[in-house]
Parts: structure tokens; sequence; C-alpha cells
């Protein structure tokens, strides 16, 4: 189990924009930084969602937007499942979680998935 986290952890550096140096150049502390669930974030963060100029909200469960809910702000959820069916005014980025767009859902943002799926509803939205 913990072999599959490690390799799962470096697909996300590099699905991220990871690029390090050869091995012998790191220490063991470099590579701990480098594949640390905060060091995740923030390179998710820079490279998908900081390109914006909404705030971004940071959460750890499941998270629901319902069909009357609009949120105009980034998310950026960790460990777990976005459910979608009201409107989001921003840029969404789910790490080691799915998201799923349903039908009468709208984003106005970008929407990225690592380690995780994006289901989206044919008569969703996402601009």
């Amino acid at each position: 189990m913990e072999l599959l986290k490690r390799f799962v952890i470096i697909c996300c550096l590099c699905l991220v924009g990871f690029s390090g140096l050869p091995a012998q150049e790191k220490s063991k502390k470099d590579y701990e930084k480098m594949f640390s669930i905060p060091e995740i974030e923030r390179r998710a963060t820079e490279r998908y969602i900081d390109q914006t100029d909404k705030p971004v909200k940071r959460f750890e469960e499941d998270l629901i937007i319902n069909q009357k809910d609009t949120v105009n702000y980034n998310i950026l959820l960790n460990d777990g499942d976005l459910l979608v069916r009201g409107v989001i005014n921003g840029d969404v980025v789910v790490l080691f979680g799915d998201i799923r767009i349903e039908s009468e859902a709208t984003i106005n943002g970008n929407v990225t998935a690592i380690n995780g799926r994006i289901r989206q509803e044919a008569q969703s939205i996402v601009t």
C-alpha cells in the first residue's frame, strides 16, 4: 500500500509540472518535502489556480455544491470527492478524489482532477 501511495504521489508531481534533479543530487529530506501533501497542494495551486484573481477556498472532505448554490471562488479539495449541481464561478482542483458534474451544473472555470476522475453529464456546462 505504501508503495502504491508513493507511486501516486510521484505521478501527481509529474502532472503538476515537477521536474526533479537526478536522485544522487537530492537528500532524503528533499524528497520528503517534494512528495508531501502540502507540497503537492502548493504546486497544484500554483499551476492551476493562481492564474486568477478569485480567492481560493480549501476543503478536505467530500463537498457538494447544491443546485441552488452559487460559489464565487476557486476550490481546492484534497482527499475528497466533489459533486456539483449548482454554479461555480472559479477554477476547481481536486487532489486524490473524483469530480462529478451533474446535468444542471455550470462551472465557469477550469476543472482539474489529480489522481481522480472527472464525470461530466451531457447537459452540464463547463466554460
